[in-house]
């Protein structure tokens, strides 16, 4: 159940939002901020699904769990392409 409430939290982080009208001065620093926020949440979720796949012997939770990271990594992987190049990189 810890696990389910981390992913929870992991996928509330949004990298870039367009609603919130962020300055362009201070898009890279946001980005920066976030993503250094779903880091850390993922790097506690990490070790409670590895727990799920090694200590229990049932192929279907260590399958959920599996998918489970492979969704955090996804989210964050899609938020990276999907976020605004800040100018000085352009």
């Amino acid at each position: 159940m810890r696990g389910e409430f981390v992913f929870a939290q992991a996928l509330i982080i949004k990298l870039h939002d367009p609603d919130a009208n962020i300055p362009e001065k201070k898009m890279e620093a946001h980005l920066q901020n976030q993503l250094k926020k779903k880091a850390e949440i993922m790097k506690e979720a990490e070790p409670l699904y590895v727990e799920v796949i090694t200590r229990f012997t049932s192929p279907k939770w260590g399958l959920a769990a599996l998918c489970r990271l492979g969704m955090m990594y996804h989210d964050v992987a899609d938020q990276i392409q999907n976020a605004p190049v800040p100018k000085r990189l352009n």
